[in-house]
């Protein structure tokens, strides 16, 4: 990868942190998640439609913080390959 792209990749990462350490979004994550599951448990035995997609929205909410966890993990790693880049440049 170049330098820009790793550079880019770094302020990705940086920012995904960020938004996985907000406290207001951690907050949101669960109580959705919560939301979801509480409704899921009050859903009639025949609603098998409904069961799934709150199923789904559960799955959707881990898959958002995941994807930010990926976007973190790779700006860190773009951050230590710059730091090998200029290492070598010097």
């Amino acid at each position: 990868m170049d330098e820009i792209a790793l550079t880019k990749a770094e302020a990705r990462g940086s920012k995904a942190q960020q938004l996985l350490d907000n406290e207001l979004l951690k907050e949101s994550f669960e109580a959705l998640k919560q939301e979801y599951i509480d409704y899921w448990m009050a859903t009639h035995i025949n609603d098998d439609i409904g069961r799934q997609r709150l199923w789904q929205a559960v799955q959707i909410v881990g898959k958002v913080r995941d994807h930010l966890a990926k976007v973190a993990s790779g700006g860190r790693m773009a951050t230590k390959e710059l730091s090998s880049i200029k290492t070598l440049k010097r």
